[in-house]
């Protein structure tokens, strides 16, 4: 009996050889062997000036270009987006550009988007801009506020750049944007009538002077009768 089992092991060990021998080919030996895929370069972080903002991002103008996820950075104080741009870059079809700006050189878009006195994050999409206020700055961070969900509701209007009529804009903007246009509407529709009702009751005493004035100047004077007499008589 003894022999038997060792006869079975033996076939046994036989039978895994063969197996590991016809499949050789197609099972890996060294991991070494298997090539990875290489990364895709990073994402180009861009700088942008006060020239060149409004033209890349085209906040302005329906932004063709994309969204735009922008770093301000004031007062040595810069958030980093190396990582952040590298894994945006192993995306397809990734549709949001990175940029920074020199707050402290470009004063204009500074004030622009309030970033005199301390760095800020705003991310551009579909017309509106949305601050990224979170002191965390890690990418995973980052990766996930520009993957959140968001309506056009929560974000808010993109300023214009300053111009001589850009105060006079930004009040009118502002007052439309808070005060309800119908009771406007509603409000000059009544002023409407209730003038209309004034010029109805309101007596027309100019018009009785003039049909005065007419009907005086229809009637000839006493004065005027003996001269036209006197000169038909002449004529005769």
């Amino acid at each position: 009996s003894s022999l038997i089992t060792d006869e079975k092991k033996m076939m046994k060990l036989l039978l895994a050889l063969v197996i590991v021998v016809v499949h050789a080919d197609e099972v890996p030996i060294y991991q070494e062997d298997i090539e990875e895929e290489p990364l895709r370069p990073s994402l180009e972080i861009l700088n942008l000036t006060d020239a060149t903002f409004d033209f890349q991002t085209q906040v302005m103008a329906g932004m063709t270009t994309g969204d735009w996820f922008v770093s301000f950075c004031c007062c040595d104080d810069c958030a980093d987006l190396s990582g952040l741009a590298l894994e945006l870059g192993q995306i397809e079809n990734n549709y949001v550009n990175l940029a920074t700006v020199d707050a402290d050189e470009e004063l204009k878009l500074a004030v622009r988007f309030d970033a005199v006195t301390h760095s800020r994050l705003i991310l551009f999409s579909k017309s509106k801009m949305y601050h990224y206020d979170s002191e965390n700055r890690t990418t995973p961070a980052l990766r996930a506020f520009l993957d959140a969900e968001r309506t056009l509701e929560q974000g808010e209007r993109i300023p214009r750049r300053a111009g001589p009529f850009k105060p006079i804009h930004d009040w009118l903007t502002e007052f439309f944007e808070k005060f309800d246009y119908r009771i406007l509407c509603s409000g000059l529709g009544a002023l409407s009538v209730i003038l209309v009702l004034i010029g109805a009751l309101t007596p027309h005493d100019e018009e009785n002077k003039d049909d005065d004035a007419s009907s005086k100047e229809g009637t000839a004077t006493p004065a005027d009768t003996p001269k036209s007499n006197t000169k038909s008589k002449k004529n005769q």
